[in-house]
């Protein structure tokens, strides 16, 4: 009050200042420049990451860690174009210790928001959405390119985790879970050595080896814990066991302990249910129906697209949270990146184009609205947003991926099957004034490098159409190959890509590049032969 009074130009100045810096455009901020991109950015960018990999528990060499699905994303389409098996054994090694470390829900399934350890051991034991969204995507990806069973586990037991406790009656899904319960971090999650025998029964007493409990507690308060040292394969081998009971008694005991936690005060739940966040897990679900063609995991992402456009939309604009009160407040452009994402993704596992349309339609809304042409980036508020003292530029990826990079690779996607010659080219110089950071900041710039390995690596148009158009999708999607657009119909459609490609009474297979399509095919694994690097 007394500076008010007596240095009242200071303030002022000061305040002059502030304004100005807040408003310094993040292309002036961080001197981003149309810069020709080099052919060796996607490489330069992995030798950058593994500087700092963490090769004994995976992650990068940090504390606390959290799971960054952004990363091991773009490590992941980076081994799709072979010979990095040392960087895909990394992949693995970092996919197997969050799966058994204590940030994932070892009986419930779901991820915690990070580790406070290197090992993955101790859990913040909050759950968020976006982590897990993510993360199911991620270990479907992971499964389709290994087979391996433990990832299908669990992407099986993260989404029950999410419909049994994340799921409003209407099909959205809510935020987040709360650490504490009955006042203590982690307390419905950990569990007393005591009550943990009496509820496996000593038949199942190999369980407290396999979850590293102790009498005295591996944590706080003699509390345990559960986490696993080894994947179940190894550890059927160590204690002389078979390998099939082995995951069935475990399935049976986790539900039986399932069963007695509910029976104690759960953490609260934040039931915001918000649109971007949404746009995530119709990708992750969409993603898991892709890999394991299991009906209620489309089913899910269905009933929650059709929540989103019935209860966060106003013609092609998003609300950023629903509310029953209708007091929502515009959406950001995280919100319509990820429902966009979303939608292009329910396109591709359906061929039902009004999710494509629905799409496109989203994304002329936010060009209007958010984009800036002259730094050829996107603003994170829309044009209306005037209270705002300065409007902000989304660059950099984090534990959700940045909105101007999910917008890029959303321009492609669009582009490709729209045959949209401008978004193609705007995705190109969004890539173009970001490109010089992806070397040198690569863990922050990751999800902006897998949009740059759509481009850099031969990335196919499957396009099907006939009769059996569903029947070949589920097996060419089940297929790792992450640079691949799926397209389809089974009798009629305007789409470009297939005008004089619509067989009636047959179901052909064209695997293009560039438009330019090899011979038809009748037979996925044919095509699949055809899907090359």
């Amino acid at each position: 009050s007394q500076a008010f009074k007596t240095n009242r130009d200071a303030l002022d100045d000061s305040a002059q200042k502030f304004h100005e810096a807040l408003n310094v455009g993040t292309i002036e901020k961080y001197g981003l420049t149309n810069t020709v991109e080099d052919d060796n950015l996607l490489q330069q960018a992995i030798e950058e990451l593994q500087l700092s990999f963490d090769t004994n528990y995976g992650g990068l060499a940090k504390a606390p860690k959290f799971p960054m699905p952004v990363i091991w994303n773009f490590v992941l389409h980076y081994c799709a174009t072979g010979g990095h098996d040392k960087l895909l054994q990394h992949f693995y090694l970092t996919m197997d210790k969050m799966a058994q470390g204590g940030i994932y829900d070892q009986i419930g399934g779901g991820f915690a928001r990070y580790s406070v350890d290197a090992r993955w051991f101790a859990p913040h034991f909050e759950k968020m959405l976006y982590d897990n969204a993510q993360l199911i995507s991620l270990y479907a990806q992971a499964f389709s390119l290994s087979q391996k069973e433990r990832y299908r586990t669990v992407v099986y037991q993260s989404i029950d985790f999410l419909s049994r406790e994340m799921l409003d009656p209407q099909g959205g899904f809510y935020s987040a879970l709360d650490a504490d319960s009955e006042g203590q971090e982690g307390k419905f999650y950990t569990w007393q050595y005591d009550d943990f025998i009496e509820q496996v029964g000593r038949d199942n007493d190999f369980m407290v080896e396999l979850y590293n409990l102790t009498p005295e507690g591996n944590w706080e308060n003699g509390r345990n814990i559960l986490f696993r040292s080894e994947n179940l394969e190894t550890f059927a081998t160590s204690n002389n066991m078979d390998l099939t009971w082995l995951r069935n008694t475990v399935a049976e005991v986790n539900e039986k302990l399932l069963i007695a936690r509910n029976e104690q005060v759960p953490p609260a739940r934040d039931n915001k249910i918000i649109c971007g966040w949404n746009g995530l897990i119709i990708k992750g679900l969409t993603d898991a129906y892709a890999v394991f063609s299991e009906q209620r995991f489309l089913k899910l992402a269905l009933k929650c697209a059709e929540f989103v456009e019935e209860n966060m939309t106003n013609g092609d604009q998003l609300f950023r949270t629903y509310s029953a009160k209708g007091d929502n407040i515009p959406a950001f452009l995280e919100d319509y990146a990820a429902i966009i994402s979303g939608y292009i993704n329910l396109y591709q596992v359906t061929f039902r184009e009004k999710w494509l349309y629905r799409a496109q339609n989203l994304m002329s809304f936010a060009i209007d609205n958010f984009f800036n042409p002259e730094d050829q980036l996107f603003y994170y508020t829309d044009q209306q947003s005037h209270e705002l003292i300065a409007r902000k530029q989304e660059l950099f990826d984090n534990v959700i991926p940045s909105s101007n990079s999910m917008m890029v690779q959303n321009l492609w996607f669009l582009g490709t099957v729209l045959d949209r010659k401008s978004y193609l080219q705007q995705a190109n110089d969004m890539l173009r004034r970001v490109s010089k950071l992806i070397a040198t900041d690569p863990p922050y710039l990751s999800n902006w490098a897998t949009a740059l390995s759509y481009l850099k690596f031969p990335t196919a148009e499957v396009v099907i159409s006939g009769p059996m158009a569903e029947q070949f999708r589920k097996r060419l999607a089940a297929h790792y190959h992450p640079h691949k657009v799926m397209l389809g119909t089974e009798n009629e459609s305007t789409l470009p890509l297939l005008v004089n490609r619509i067989h009636p009474q047959e179901t052909k297979i064209y695997v293009c590049y560039n438009q330019s399509c090899q011979l038809p095919v009748s037979d996925p694994d044919q095509a699949i032969d055809q899907l090359t690097y």
